[in-house]
């Protein structure tokens, strides 16, 4: 009789051992441990790897919310405690990531009724573009006089121009040296009117 109460004892403690982990209060919520790029960083290289590393392994919550970059859904993969996020990083350019509510839960987790991590919003900004001060591969004098001055002004000034008025004359452009003292570097013609010349 105290055989069969022992083993009865036992076979419960099994059972509730068996069942922990399906309790969610045993499994702790994911929190974020770092991001990268850090948030608010700069100057970040074009080839760099965007991801969120958590304190523990997780899994992604396949619903209808998505991780964003600048407003668009994201591809992500995980592995193990790490969430990485598909950014096709370009030059001069800053990017906003969102991670929503409702998406990271425990991989422990063994129950339908999950915990997930809090969503988190980090943002960085990529290296600047840099132009080759090499002229293009052109032997005319003009196309390379052209290339050092957009070379030699890049990012230092703003090149202005003016639409013609109607048709082809510089009515326009001659208003804005009036105005600014400075005549425009470019003007846009409408051909349009060629068929009536």
């Amino acid at each position: 009789m105290k055989a069969i109460t022992f083993f009865s004892l036992l076979s419960a403690v099994l059972i509730i051992s068996s069942c922990s982990k399906d309790d969610n209060t045993e499994v702790p919520t994911p929190k974020v441990k770092s991001v990268f790029p850090s948030n608010g960083s700069s100057n970040i290289a074009k080839d760099s790897k965007v991801y969120v590393l958590y304190d523990t392994n997780i899994k992604q919550y396949y619903s209808t919310k998505n991780v964003t970059v600048n407003g668009k859904n994201a591809n992500v993969k995980i592995s193990g405690d790490t969430l990485f996020i598909e950014v096709s990083i370009a030059a001069n350019s800053e990017y906003v990531i969102e991670v929503p509510d409702g998406m990271i839960y425990n991989s422990e987790l063994t129950s339908d009724n999950k915990i997930f991590a809090e969503g988190l919003t980090f943002s960085f900004t990529s290296v600047v573009g840099k132009i080759s001060e090499t002229a293009i591969n052109s032997s005319n004098e003009n196309v390379q006089k052209v290339y050092k001055f957009l070379y030699d002004n890049y990012g230092k000034k703003i090149i202005s121009g003016s639409m013609a008025n109607v048709s082809v004359q510089q009515d326009e452009a001659l208003l804005v040296k009036a105005a600014t003292g400075k005549t425009p570097v470019m003007q846009t013609l409408d051909y349009i009117h060629l068929q009536y010349w």
